[in-house]
């Protein structure tokens, strides 16, 4: 390759500016313009020259611009930087393009060391650099090659170019040797919708609401890794249901692996208002079919009213304000949200502490909001912890009264001491002096509460304890006989416990929690009741033996524990 240079103007300039004492001053420099012709692929070429250097300039620069496409390869850069081996040294190995067109090329010159400073090379590359088939490419590119005093020195290379996705044009560079590709949303395009990118990206629906638009993207790949991601802000709420939104939106879409192996996993974060209390919920994409799935609480410490609660969610969602009166006055803390996308059902958790005779019990409440026919409907459930043992609470939540019903089992049973329980829910000395020394293996229990609107009457409790004893009589020579076949018939003692008298208006609204399946009297006198139950199929039989603290003997004595058992036949 032989190189010429012909038709040289040596153009003199000066300029006018201020130093640092704020007096004019003069600079002046010249520039030498021409044109450069050498040799290439058979064929003589001709591209601009321009050099540059003043009376304050220790380096003589050359600028040369192509003006016209004129075809590359690596080897023939090699051989202008007297052999530095640019695309072993400069390019990452998994992408080499072969078709390459210069652009401009400048040589820095020292004057004072009279020798070569670095040299710059702008090529174009034809060929994309395919990230993941089918769904990223680099495109356009533009490589910059730099050599500082060659051909001693190794090289350094950066890109630029685009991504397009749909249409969504997004600007990136990258440098080697570390090679980590970093990009932003083109200022030459319209702000894309948030919907048709993650579609793009996922190669399938989004599940996204139609009306948000990306405001900001950034996007960061390390190919050597295969770790590529996108972080996307966006101008627009999500619309969950009715008024209820998520706001301050961040989406994280992330690919790890290669091409068709890659494992796409997409996250949005936001912010939900719960009774004036900024909420950070993040969900991510699960599938077509599933949507996505919202979750996130509040932080420790933060109390909130639960008529608060309650009337925030009624203005979110649509639903009445009401709640378990059961409830009335207490404060929720760590209040946990989900949200389905694909069935708009939401559910809110939170934690209370139920004040019982001077002490705190730990309550848990479960608010769902189920999405039917346009609107939802709402219920109640929960947990309470009583004596280590957690039951499974449904709620009155209309009329006047402040009731609840609680179910335990454990299949495993549990060593239960009677009169621990009981001290947690009454202080009555009588009560607690009926259950002492009682203890068996639980292994289900029922817990009724109850009490009135009036601040003045105290809370009710109704206990019933079933014995791990379920003596099976289908096997007694005189009774077996007449039971029918694949039915057994068994007797169940089951210890109840009332803290206060139940009146019937008191039974009926604790039947109507407890339901069928339990068997409740129309009334409920106070103290210790040993129930016994003949159940052959689906019928039971109800028995009961009164040996609590308000029974009365005509010795003015109370039957003890161990007297009960014999008298029940119970050892």
């Amino acid at each position: 390759m032989g190189t010429l240079a012909t038709e040289l103007t040596l153009v003199n300039s000066s300029k006018i500016y201020l130093d640092k004492r704020g007096q004019s001053a003069i600079s002046t420099f010249s520039q030498l313009l021409g044109v450069i012709t050498f040799t290439h692929a058979g064929a003589e070429q001709a591209v601009a020259l321009a050099a540059t250097f003043g009376e304050e300039l220790s380096v003589l620069k050359l600028d040369i611009t192509a003006g016209k496409n004129l075809n590359l390869s690596f080897a023939d850069i090699s051989h202008w930087f007297g052999g530095v081996d640019v695309g072993t040294q400069g390019m990452p190995p998994f992408y080499t393009p072969t078709q390459l067109s210069l652009q401009d090329i400048s040589f820095a010159v020292g004057l004072v060391i009279k020798r070569l400073e670095y040299v710059t090379l702008v090529v174009a590359a034809a060929e994309p650099w395919v990230i993941i088939d089918q769904v990223l490419s680099f495109e356009q590119l533009v490589i910059h090659v730099m050599l500082v005093q060659p051909p001693s020195s190794t090289v350094t290379v950066s890109f630029q170019g685009i991504i397009n996705i749909a249409g969504i044009v997004l600007d990136v560079h990258a440098q080697v040797p570390d090679f980590e590709v970093i990009g932003q949303l083109s200022d030459t395009v319209a702000a894309p919708n948030l919907s048709v990118l993650i579609a793009n990206l996922l190669g399938a629906p989004s599940k996204l609401p139609g009306n948000i638009t990306v405001t900001d993207l950034a996007f960061t790949a390390h190919p050597s890794g295969h770790n590529y991601s996108f972080l996307i802000s966006v101008d627009s709420d999500w619309i969950l249901g009715g008024s209820a939104t998520i706001g301050a939106l961040l989406f994280e879409v992330v690919y790890k692996g290669e091409n068709s192996a890659a494992l796409i996993t997409i996250v949005a974060k936001g912010f939900f208002i719960i009774a004036a209390i900024d909420v950070l919920v993040v969900a991510q994409y699960q599938s077509d079919s599933a949507g996505w799935h919202f979750s996130g609480a509040t932080g420790p410490g933060q109390a909130i009213p639960i008529g608060q609660l309650m009337a925030d969610l009624g203005d979110r969602f649509g639903v009445a304000p009401t709640f378990p009166l059961a409830l009335a006055g207490l404060m929720v803390e760590n209040v946990q949200m989900n949200f389905d996308t694909a069935s708009s059902d939401a559910t809110f958790s939170c934690e209370l502490k139920f004040p019982v005779e001077g002490r705190e019990l730990d309550l848990t409440l479960d608010i769902a909001l189920t999405h039917v026919d346009g609107k939802y409907e709402k219920t109640f459930k929960g947990t309470l912890l009583l004596a280590d043992r957690q039951f499974d609470l449904d709620f009155d939540t209309g009329g006047d009264t402040t009731a609840f019903w609680g179910d335990y089992e454990n299949t495993g049973g549990q060593a239960l001491a009677v009169g621990d329980l009981v001290a947690l829910l009454s202080t009555d000395a009588d009560l607690q002096a009926a259950v002492q020394g009682l203890e068996f293996n639980l292994k289900d229990a029922f817990a009724g509460y109850l009490k009135g609107a009036a601040p003045g009457p105290p809370a009710k409790w109704l206990l019933g304890l079933d014995m791990d004893f379920g003596a099976d009589l289908t096997a007694l020579p005189l009774v077996g006989k007449f039971v029918p076949k694949d039915e057994a018939l068994r007797l169940v003692v089951q210890p109840r416990i009332a803290t206060q008298p139940f009146g019937a208006t008191d039974m009926k609204a604790l039947k109507a929690l407890a339901g069928p399946a339990i068997t409740l009297p129309d009334t409920f006198d106070k103290g210790l009741t040993l129930h016994l139950e003949l159940s052959l199929g689906g019928t039971a039989v109800p028995l009961s033996l009164p040996i609590g603290a308000q029974s009365v003997q005509p010795t003015g004595q109370r039957p003890t524990i161990a007297a009960a058992r014999i008298a029940s036949g119970y050892r």
